[in-house]
C-alpha cells in the first residue's frame, strides 16, 4: 500500500480481488460516486481529484480498456439534525420552486452545491453534478483510455448530462 491512495486503507476495499477480476472481465464499471453518501457529512459525491485517484489506482491492476468510469446521475440533500434524502433532476426542479437556492461550486473537487433553508428554518446543502463537473470527469475517461463511461440510474440525470454527452459524440 503507498501513502498515494490513503482511502485504500477502508476495510470495504479488502473484499475485493481487483487483478482477478481484471483477468477475468471483458468489462468493468468504476463505481467513482459516492465519496460523500447519505450518512456521511455533506460534500460531493464524486470530487474529480477522488476520480482521479481511483481511476490511477485501478489502471495500476486492472487493464485502462477495461474500464467504464461510472458517474452519479444524482446528487444528496443534506439538512441539519434531519434525514438525508436523494436528489434527482426533478426532486431538484421541485426544490428550486420552492425555496431560494444559492449556487455555488468548489474548484478543488470540481463539484458544484446548492445551499438554502427550508420552511422549518433547516439550513440545506445539495451536492451534485453538472456540466461543467461531468465535463471534467469524461476527461478523465478519455485522458486515461478507459473503454468509457456507465450512469448509476439513467432517467434520473440532469439534462446537462444527457445533453454534455450528446455534444461529445456528435462534437457539436
Amino acid at each position: 500500500m503507498t501513502n498515494s491512495y490513503p482511502w485504500r486503507c477502508q476495510s470495504w476495499l479488502a473484499g475485493y480481488d481487483y487483478a482477478a477480476i481484471g483477468r477475468i472481465v471483458d468489462r468493468v464499471v468504476i463505481m467513482a460516486y459516492d465519496y460523500s453518501y447519505k450518512t456521511s457529512p455533506a460534500g460531493p459525491v464524486a470530487p474529480l481529484w477522488w476520480v482521479d485517484d481511483v481511476i490511477s489506482y485501478l489502471k495500476s491492476i486492472i487493464p485502462a480498456e477495461k474500464m467504464l468510469l461510472g458517474l452519479p446521475t444524482y446528487g444528496y440533500d443534506w439538512g441539519e439534525g434531519i434525514s438525508t434524502t436523494t436528489v434527482t433532476a426533478k426532486r431538484l426542479q421541485s426544490l428550486k420552486n420552492q425555496y431560494n437556492l444559492t449556487e455555488s461550486f468548489v474548484e478543488a473537487s470540481m463539484s458544484p452545491y446548492y445551499s438554502y433553508v427550508d420552511n422549518n428554518g433547516v439550513s440545506h446543502q445539495i451536492w451534485l453534478e453538472n456540466r461543467a463537473s461531468l465535463n471534467a470527469k469524461l476527461d478523465v475517461a478519455l485522458d486515461n483510455h478507459l473503454a468509457g463511461v456507465s450512469f448509476w440510474r439513467i432517467g434520473n440525470g440532469f439534462t446537462d448530462l444527457y445533453d454534455l454527452l450528446a455534444e461529445r459524440i456528435t462534437g457539436n
